[in-house]
C-alpha cells in the first residue's frame, strides 16, 4: 500500500522545520546578546553614579535609565537576572531557562557578553 499524499507532504517538510528551529534559536541568542550588553550598561552607569547595585532592571526604567519600553524578559520569557559583587552581571538563563547552565548569556564588566 501506498502511504497517502498528506504523510508524504508532511515528512518532507520535517528538514526544513529543522532548519527553520535552528535558525530562531541563533537569532534568539543573538538578541539575548544584545539585550544583556544594552541592560549591562544602563544597570553600570547607575551603579557607577550611585555607588550602589540598582534593585531591580525596574528600577532602572523608574530612574529613567532605561526606557519605560526596554525588555526586561529574554527571548525565551524568562526575567533577566540583574546581580552586582564587585560588578554587574546580567544573565539571561537561555532556552533550558535555568541558571548556571551552558546555554546562558551572560555579561559582566570585566568579560562582555558571553555566549557559549
Amino acid at each position: 500500500m501506498m502511504p497517502s499524499r498528506s504523510y508524504v507532504l508532511a515528512f518532507s517538510f520535517l528538514p526544513l522545520l529543522a532548519c527553520h528551529s535552528k535558525k530562531l534559536e541563533e537569532a534568539q541568542r543573538a538578541q539575548a546578546g544584545v539585550e544583556v550588553g544594552m541592560l549591562s550598561a544602563a544597570a553600570e552607569i547607575s551603579f557607577v553614579t550611585k555607588g550602589t547595585c540598582p534593585a531591580s532592571l525596574e528600577q532602572l526604567k523608574a530612574d529613567g535609565q532605561l526606557s519605560p519600553a526596554s525588555k526586561t524578559t529574554d527571548p525565551w520569557g524568562t526575567p533577566y537576572s540583574l546581580r552586582c559583587d564587585r560588578d554587574v552581571k546580567i544573565t539571561s538563563f537561555g532556552p533550558d531557562k535555568t541558571e548556571g547552565t551552558a546555554d546562558d548569556v551572560v555579561k559582566t564588566k570585566k568579560d562582555g557578553a558571553k555566549k557559549p
